[in-house]
């Protein structure tokens, strides 16, 4: 009888042991889950930062925008650069500027080959610098150099309105 008792503990043991290992996976994926929708969300915004900055060069070139007091953005002909918390100012981006900081630089000399450089941080999870995409969604990488004060600050050779 002791010797059943014995193999008895075994198995629960081994029993135990297996639920534990599968409870850690499960845990180990939804984490995982969780991180990827984070990211996702993260991109969308990108993207939306992106559609906001054509949308002020559209305005500024249509003279229904100009750089008012108060501004950190600035133009130099047909070289932009918005900051986050002034796309928000300008009605043009939604999203919380204390959570998401950062500057998207607009090259519109050629109007048909408009470049951007998403510099976009959110908390210190997720950040792109030097980004070159018009759409987050599925293209880009993440950054891992480390954040400078000067991706959220703006600098035009001449400001202009």
């Amino acid at each position: 009888m002791n010797k059943d008792k014995k193999n008895i503990v075994k198995h629960l043991f081994v029993i135990s042991l297996f639920v534990l290992l599968l409870i850690i996976v499960i845990i180990s994926s939804l984490l995982s889950e969780a991180s990827k929708s984070r990211e996702k969300a993260f991109r969308s915004e990108a993207t939306k930062i992106v559609n906001a900055a054509k949308k002020a060069v559209e305005k500024i070139n249509k003279d229904v925008f100009v750089f008012g007091e108060g501004n950190t953005s600035c133009r130099y002909n047909q070289l932009f650069c918005f900051t986050i918390e002034d796309l928000v100012k300008m009605d043009l981006y939604d999203g919380d500027f204390k959570q998401y900081i950062g500057k998207i630089e607009v090259d519109a000399v050629d109007p048909f080959n408009i470049k951007y450089n998403l510099f976009f941080k959110k908390n210190n999870e997720f950040k792109i610098i030097r980004g070159i995409h018009k759409d987050y969604i599925d293209k880009g990488i993440m950054s891992i150099e480390p954040w400078k004060e000067e991706y959220s600050t703006c600098t035009c050779l001449e400001e202009t309105d």
